[in-house]
């Protein structure tokens, strides 16, 4: 009898330890959200940049009514669990990234996509699964739609190698793993290990290029390379 119970209490332990660690984990998640969701609560100093995965474009947004409506949807988000890597985006679907940043506060980065399972926000120590992004999804859509016009603007070929060579010695600092130049869709893609790198990198280009455009360039992240690409 002994023999038997000796199991069923060492399952039991594990069982609550188990029980635990998914508390812990769902307490860490619910407030990496929450910060989140504070930080888009004052948007008196944030810019926002938007990208789209499908169309290679990115959008710089200034307008203090279109930070707010984004900043509203960001308030909107609930916290759904760990993010799982196993369904990463693909051009199939339309998906976008949004980077706020605050002088004071420091930067944030959000992914949405048509299909819910691919929302997220990377976090630490684990990115987060967000779930409600309806609204945030169409505000950003909006955005994009509403700046067609703007963002065909083609640029040189020569211009386009000039932002392409002005990052080549900068690659390892700046995380850098691989650059495209993209005549036909007027961009230069640049692949990125993390996204959080992309402030410094469009600061340099800025310094280092006097008609510096960021229309003419456009980020990816190093995990999403393969599938997207």
């Amino acid at each position: 009898m002994k023999k038997l119970i000796r199991p069923a209490v060492v399952l039991l332990i594990l069982l609550a330890l188990l029980g635990v660690a998914l508390t812990v984990v769902r307490v860490i998640g619910t407030r990496s959200l929450q910060r989140l969701i504070d930080y888009a609560s004052q948007t008196d100093d944030l810019t926002a940049s938007l990208g789209d995965y499908r169309t290679d474009t990115r959008l710089e947004i200034e307008d203090p009514a279109a930070i707010e409506a984004i900043c509203q949807g960001i308030r909107e988000l609930e916290y759904k669990g760990v993010y799982r890597r196993s369904d990463p985006i693909s051009p199939a679907h339309q998906a976008y990234y949004i980077i706020l940043v605050s002088r004071q506060r420091g930067m944030q980065t959000i992914v949405i996509s048509e299909r819910p399972e691919q929302c997220r926000v990377p976090a630490s120590p684990f990115d987060l699964s967000i779930q409600n992004c309806d609204r945030l999804f169409a505000t950003v859509q909006a955005l994009f739609d509403a700046d067609i016009e703007q963002t065909a603007e083609a640029f040189s070929y020569d211009y386009l190698s000039s932002i392409q060579k002005a990052l080549e010695d900068v690659m390892l600092p700046y995380g850098i793993l691989e650059t495209d130049l993209l005549q036909s869709k007027n961009r230069v893609k640049i692949y990125v290990k993390s996204l959080d790198s992309v402030e410094d990198i469009i600061g340099y280009l800025r310094d280092t290029i006097s008609d510096f455009d960021e229309r003419a360039i456009t980020f990816v992240e190093s995990d999403q390379r393969l599938v997207i690409f």
